[in-house]
């Protein structure tokens, strides 16, 4: 837009404004980098962001001589502030093992490495659990002598405690409890021993024991709360040639023995999920084999039911499920990934995992992890001759069902643990070559922006609309904005649907300012503000929203006789000047509620009344005390009570003395 030299825009909203060493940071990648997101994803005008996601380059966790032992020896959870916390077995000789841990505040680097134990042995059966305080639990069968089951705990701030011997067993897991609850779970030689973790306190204690005649698998353990009241067990009964899947619920009564399927040959896998509605699933299945058979039991209102199934896909099929008793498989052919969802007794159709056609037939290491939040990551291993496909593939799936693919770009990294942490963000931890553990934070939402300075009044002689975001999830940081708009004319009518109106990178002190916006003569704009941060996350669009009006130009008002046209560096180059007594400026069939002079004071400067609708707005002196030029102003002429219709008419009230109008505000707001 045009302005006079020297002079500001008429047309910005009031917001503060960076002051001189506020310029943005100068970096030509960054703002690269933002301008090609925001065309990519923007092309529609007002068109919603597509979300992405990228994994960032993984972080060390832990390196050393100790060899660290993948697969299932790794296990990380995050809190609800999102501080994670990482657990891993590591071989200290031949016969030794120990624990560790690391943590990191959310978006931070890992602390240290904080070793929790070592004893005899081959491998560490553990666990990791954290409360809704952000305390910590490790559980642990200790095989020094004998195989004991140990816990210790810490604070979200403090330092672990000295381990509690809880009993003998095997296998120790932590209930996806309601509440927050602290539940631990482990096999007993012909029980499953329960313990409940009293968070004032600090102590365990224990809960019935659920006495069997025969354990041959691990236990399932989903739900409770209320001191363990809705634990649900699920185990498999029986040996090699078959066994059934049985599961049990903890009551007020002590436990109860709510459901049995028929027997399957080689049952393996005992899961058990309770569905929002309350309905408990569990399952079994064989071990391997093409057309692997399953079995499923359902306990609701109406009963108890085995259903037998039958899982998709060939020999390379996983399949999971979730706490809430979805079950979702996953295989590989041909060098693509599958997946299916089960759902009311039948296999959905195959969707494929990943976009990429990929030319490398060589998968390993398929694995497929539910989250809490209802999502689910599919994780895998390429090589073959196409360098650009080796290495670290994976695949989330959105609560809604969509699989986005993202691709790490290495093969040392691989998803032994994932957790979901807050805003949607994936921590996942794993194993990268002998003595060491690295992790990723896979931030798929864009930063959480807002305008500075709320909703203006009229416009004044500062300019610019601002911004600030903050991304404290994933640690990759605000890159950039981008600002939409809406409109409404001076004459009323809808307003339009939200449109870019420009981008700016982030300055030295963290926000963003962008001046003189796109704008048209006489129309009122609304404008919101979304970010995008260092990984290409574009985060939704701010819920608060700044409005600024921009004048009715001199040129769109009906003159009288008497007045004349100025050229000059005027708002949009022109200005209307006279002497005349009576010579009235008139705008039809507007529709505004607030109203604001745009004009000139001059030294010996006339009178003006404006009118909207008959009534008087207010009455302008246009004199200036200046001796070196005109004082250019913008002068509020009050607000009504609601938007109404009506003409608009600015009539000089002086004589012989100047008056020079530029242009008036007229908005609805």
């Amino acid at each position: 837009m045009s302005a006079r030299p020297g002079a500001p825009s008429a047309t910005a909203p009031v917001l503060p404004v960076p002051g001189p060493g506020a310029v943005p940071v100068p970096v030509a990648v960054l703002v690269t980098l933002l301008v090609a997101v925001l065309v990519a994803v923007v092309a529609p005008a007002g068109s919603a962001f597509a979300e992405t996601s990228r994994w960032p380059a993984y972080q060390r966790v832990w390196s050393g001589t100790l060899p660290q032992v993948a697969g299932n020896r790794v296990r990380v959870v995050v809190d609800r502030d999102g501080q994670a916390t990482a657990a891993w077995e590591a071989k200290e000789s031949a016969d030794s093992v120990s624990l560790w841990t690391a943590r990191r505040s959310s978006g931070g680097a890992w602390a240290a490495a904080e070793g929790v134990t070592t004893f005899s042995g081959f491998s560490v059966d553990f666990d990791l659990a954290v409360d809704g305080s952000g305390t910590t639990s490790i559980a642990w069968a200790d095989t020094t002598d004998g195989t004991d089951i140990r816990a210790a705990r810490r604070t979200r701030t403090g330092a672990w405690g000295s381990p509690v011997d809880l009993g003998s067993g095997h296998r120790p897991q932590f209930a996806e409890a309601a509440g927050g609850e602290t539940i631990l779970v482990w096999r007993g030689s012909s029980s499953v021993d329960v313990r409940r973790l009293d968070p004032g306190t600090g102590t365990w204690t224990s809960l019935p024991t659920l006495e069997l005649s025969r354990l041959s698998s691990d236990v399932a353990v989903v739900g409770g709360s209320d001191a363990g009241r809705g634990l649900v067990v699920s185990w498999r009964d029986g040996y090699s040639s078959g066994g059934t899947v049985r599961v049990a619920r903890l009551g007020a009564d002590g436990w109860q023995d709510i459901g049995t399927s028929a027997v399957v040959e080689g049952s393996t896998w005992p899961r058990v999920g309770v569905d929002p509605t309350g309905r408990i699933v569990a399952g079994g299945k064989a071990a391997s084999g093409d057309g692997v058979a399953g079995t499923l039991v359902t306990v609701g209102p109406e009963g108890t039911d085995d259903v037998p199934f039958e899982l998709p896909g060939n020999d390379t099929t996983v399949v999971e499920m979730s706490a809430t008793g979805e079950i979702v498989a996953a295989w590989h052919e041909g060098g693509t990934v599958f997946t299916a969802e089960y759902d009311a007794g039948r296999w959905s159709a195959p969707r494929r995992a990943h976009s990429a056609r990929l030319t490398s037939t060589d998968v390993s290491g398929l694995r497929i992890q539910p989250l809490s939040d209802g999502r689910w990551l599919a994780s895998w291993h390429q090589s073959g001759s196409s360098t650009a496909e080796q290495g670290f593939w994976t695949s989330l799936r959105d609560a809604d069902g969509r699989w986005r693919e993202e691709y790490a770009g290495d093969g040392c990294f691989f998803p032994d643990a994932v957790a979901a942490a807050p805003r949607g963000s994936i921590e996942v931890v794993g194993g990268c070559g002998s003595g060491a553990v690295v992790s990723r934070r896979l931030d798929v939402h864009g930063p959480t922006a807002r305008m500075l300075g709320g909703t203006p009044l009229l416009p004044t002689y500062q300019t610019g609309i601002g911004a600030t975001a903050t991304d404290d999830i994933g640690g990759v940081g605000v890159a950039g904005f981008e600002y939409l708009a809406r409109s409404v004319g001076w004459n009323g009518g809808p307003w339009t649907g939200w449109s870019p109106i420009g981008t700016d990178g982030v300055h030295t002190d963290g926000n963003s300012v962008i001046d003189n916006p796109t704008e048209r003569p006489g129309r009122t704009y609304c404008a919101r503000v979304r970010a995008v941060d260092g990984g290409g996350n574009v985060g939704p669009l701010s819920t608060d929203e700044s409005c600024y009006s921009v004048p009715i130009d001199d040129r769109q008002m009906r003159r009288s006789r008497g007045w004349h046209v100025r050229t000059n560096h005027y708002w949009q180059h022109t200005a209307l000047v006279t002497r005349k007594r009576g010579a009235t400026l008139r705008m039809p069939a507007v529709r505004a509620r607030r109203f604001a002079l745009l004009a000139d004071a001059m030294p010996r400067g006339g009178r003006v009344e404006v009118r909207f609708g008959g009534r008087l707005l207010k009455r302008v002196t246009l004199r200036s005390a200046s001796v070196n030029g005109n004082d250019y102003r913008n002068i509020p002429l009050g607000v009504l009570p609601a938007a109404r219709s009506g003409t608009l008419v600015i009539k000089v009230i002086s004589t012989g003395r100047p008056v020079q109008i530029d242009g008036i505000h007229a908005t609805p707001l």
